[in-house]
């Protein structure tokens, strides 16, 4: 674990290969966040039809789960942003160097986006299930 972790520290990329990852990660966030919409109309809509004590405890679960995932994205998309920036004003001072130079991986953001998208797949696949069972 000590060696995969001095690699990856080491490990260096492209500018275009960081950008590649910012552009992909922000597309999947915003996506997610439209799904969140989605999923709390779905919710809504079963709702109307349960008042059985049951349903509303997973149902208040279930809101409270896309409020904090909608915060996630929020934090994500701006902590994106923040790097992406701090990306662009690096290349902005050194253009000619821009296609040669290598930048140190972003190995945290891409363990941190890895992770969420991980518990963002499991938090959906148990809101379907529950609303499977209720519909």
């Amino acid at each position: 674990m000590y060696l995969k972790t001095i690699f990856m520290e080491a490990k260096k990329v492209h500018y275009s290969d960081l950008h590649f990852d910012h552009q992909r990660w922000t597309n999947q966030l915003t996506f997610y966040k439209q799904e969140l919409v989605i999923f709390q109309e779905r919710l809504e809509e079963v709702a109307v039809r349960n008042n059985r004590p049951e349903f509303q405890q997973h149902l208040s679960h279930f809101q409270n789960q896309l409020i904090i995932q909608n915060e996630q994205i929020d934090i994500a998309q701006h902590d994106l942003k923040v790097h992406e920036e701090a990306l662009a004003k690096d290349a902005a001072h050194n253009p000619q160097n821009i296609q040669h130079q290598l930048y140190p991986d972003h190995t945290t953001e891409r363990e941190r986006m890895e992770v969420f998208f991980k518990l963002y797949d499991e938090m959906k696949h148990e809101l379907m299930r529950f609303l499977a069972t209720w519909f």
